[in-house]
């Protein structure tokens, strides 16, 4: 059984195209495979006697390559999600759109896990580890939180499993090399663990969910900022300078830098900062303030704010991974703020900065992909979550300056744009095209420049907001499902300066699962806005000064 799922992975060029595909395209973001050790692994998959294994099957084979039979096809998978579409292996793989690619993408994903379930997961090695949380970003892509939160924990509970949390101590060997390959490779474990650490922290902050991982069983060092050299034997494990020997600039501390503002994500759990009517406020934007240090501290290359550039047309991942840091850490203050918005005007305030901060960081973040990306979960989520916040607040709070309605106004319509631009391709886009426009609709005459400000959007002036009232008054494409076979069109009126996706990338294979974030999801995110009061200040000036426009 188990060499009848291997048979199902192409031709050996066909796998390094898209091994090539997967660390050009995906890596970058959550490197958690290291080039120097996935090769060693890759060298021995392939080195294997198809005559003696095909009498044996897995049994005799490392455990380790056993599972990497699963990583590969995975690793495949995610690459065919976030393919360029001119790649070679795509006609030698008979595939004629993003359809056809999309669900090959999915067949691979699927005889992964059949690999996995046929292995098991109670004696797992670090292959099992990578390639449960590569199932995890290939279904946040394709729209599916609920399943990828489950692949997450799977991940999480193998990893635990083999120690990874916990610091190892190296062994040394006579062999010099070895003992240095050795220390490398425990530097590579940690990590694959804080990788883990920050995707259970951001998903469980921004979707509510519970932690996977307890911060008190865990006593890793942090991992050095630095690359992993191509060959591990024959370098010694010390943090360098902004660049290697060679030149080459750290690619990891956008991880190291996400690391820290995941830690937060603990420790605002434990003070109970996200919830409302908390007893010291002052708590609150204690933590506001950390995130923002922690941002301020960030290393030259990744720093959000007047960054080093002078590496970024060579290493073109890098304003990506500041604008990915952006995105995560405004959400986290713009969550960490709205169970506080009805007391506090303080938190409005920070919210509407924050949620502005992260449309802008995807905004630039969206430019600096090309349209093949467009699948990708973090162009989509945040910018929802954003524009649904603005909205309410505005909605309720309407603001009165030129200056504050035109900046609200240019933020929601560049991401309804941007969203709908996506939505051939991307599931999580397609609905929050839907949400987001639906918000902008209902705000659109409080932010008219000279305008009164003092009603919505609809003829009777009612400017209560929730997921049933905004559904009520939504045209009818926000409860629209695309199960007829059609993909909705873009919106007449886009900016012309944003790409459009070519139309063999617009894809129908998103509408063979049921995804996660849907309209019924982003009308039951509306509701855990709480409920706002309009102040005594009949011109909401509290609301809106001193914001950074």
């Amino acid at each position: 059984k188990y060499l009848a799922f291997i048979k199902n992975l192409p031709a050996r060029p066909i796998v390094e195209e898209l091994v090539e595909v997967y660390f050009v395209e995906s890596n970058w973001s959550y490197p958690i495979l290291e080039r120097p050790f996935f090769n060693d692994l890759f060298a021995n998959w392939f080195a294997l006697n198809p005559t003696a294994t095909r009498y044996t099957g897995p049994k005799g084979v490392p455990r380790d390559t056993q599972y990497f039979g699963a990583l590969l096809l995975q690793l495949c998978s995610l690459a065919l999600q976030l393919i360029p579409p001119d790649a070679a292996c795509l006609k030698e793989l008979s595939l004629a759109n993003a359809t056809e690619c999309d669900r090959l993408s999915g067949k691979f994903n699927d005889i992964s896990m059949e690999i996995m379930n046929l292995l098991g997961r109670h004696d797992p090695t670090l292959s099992a580890v990578q390639t449960d949380f590569l199932r995890a970003v290939w279904l946040k892509n394709a729209s599916r939180g609920t399943e990828a939160w489950h692949a997450l924990n799977d991940a999480i509970v193998q990893a635990q499993e083999i120690g990874l949390h916990r610091q190892a101590e190296i062994q040394q060997s006579t062999c010099l090399e070895e003992t240095l390959k050795q220390l490398w490779y425990d530097e590579h474990k940690r990590r694959i663990w804080v990788i883990l650490f920050a995707w259970n922290s951001f998903m469980a902050w921004t979707l509510g969910r519970p932690r996977q991982i307890n911060t008190s069983d865990c006593d890793i060092r942090t991992p050095m900022d630095c690359n992993i050299p191509n060959d591990p034997s024959k370098k010694v494990p010390l943090a360098t300078p902004a660049t290697d020997d060679d030149g080459m600039p750290s690619l990891f501390s956008s991880t190291l830098v996400q690391y820290e503002l995941s830690k937060k994500v603990h420790e605002m759990r434990e003070m109970l900062a996200d919830k409302p009517y908390t007893r010291d406020y002052t708590v609150v934007w204690n933590f506001h303030k950390q995130i923002l240090s922690i941002l301020a501290s960030a290393p030259p290359l990744v720093r959000p704010e007047n960054p080093d550039t002078s590496f970024d047309d060579k290493y073109t991942a890098l304003p990506k991974k500041r604008e990915q840091i952006n995105s995560v850490a405004h959400n986290m203050i713009m969550v960490l703020h709205r169970p506080h918005m009805a007391m506090h005007v303080e938190s409005r305030r920070a919210a509407v900065q924050a949620a502005l901060n992260v449309l802008d960081a995807q905004q630039r973040y969206f430019s600096l992909h090309k349209p093949y990306h467009y699948k990708l979960f973090g162009l989509t989520y945040y910018s929802v979550d954003s524009s649904i916040m603005l909205s309410a607040i505005a909605l309720i709070y309407p603001p009165t300056d030129d200056a504050v309605k035109r900046r609200i106004s240019e933020a929601l319509q560049a991401a309804v744009s941007r969203l709908e631009i996506m939505s051939k391709s991307n599931p999580t886009a397609n609905s929050g095209a839907q949400m987001a426009r639906a918000c902008y609709e209902k705000v659109k005459d409080i932010l008219k420049i000279g305008g009164t400000g003092s009603t919505g959007s609809g003829d009777s002036g009612d400017t209560s907001w929730s997921g049933d009232t905004l559904a009520e008054s939504a045209p009818p494409a926000l409860t629209r499902n695309y199960t007829d076979g059609a993909v909705p069109e873009f919106a007449p009126g886009l900016n012309d300066t944003l790409g459009l996706p070519d139309e063999h990338l617009s894809s129908l294979a998103f509408l063979d699962n049921t995804t996660t974030f849907d309209a019924a999801y982003w009308l039951d995110h509306m509701n855990q806005i709480p409920d706002l009061a309009p102040d005594q200040d009949p011109n909401n000036a509290s609301t809106w000064d001193s914001l950074l426009l």
